[in-house]
């Protein structure tokens, strides 16, 4: 069996993280802003299901369409 530790860290430095992963993407600075926010928003509330654990997972999809056709 496995036993998980529970790490913490500042909201800056998960910010700081977030931004530089999302940099890789090409979403607009209102875009990561927006992004960063909710993920971020949601840890804090407690909920987190939807929280900065699922930055690669929405990066990534972010990636794989074509927003300009959108």
């Amino acid at each position: 069996m496995s036993q998980l530790t529970e790490m913490r860290f500042p909201y800056e430095t998960l910010d700081a993280w977030g931004r530089k992963a999302l940099a890789k993407t090409d979403m607009s600075r209102e875009e990561v802003d927006a992004v960063m926010q909710v993920l971020l928003a949601t840890n804090l509330q407690g909920r987190d299901t939807h929280g900065i654990h699922m930055l690669t997972s929405y990066a990534e999809r972010y990636k794989s369409i074509s927003h300009r056709d959108i």
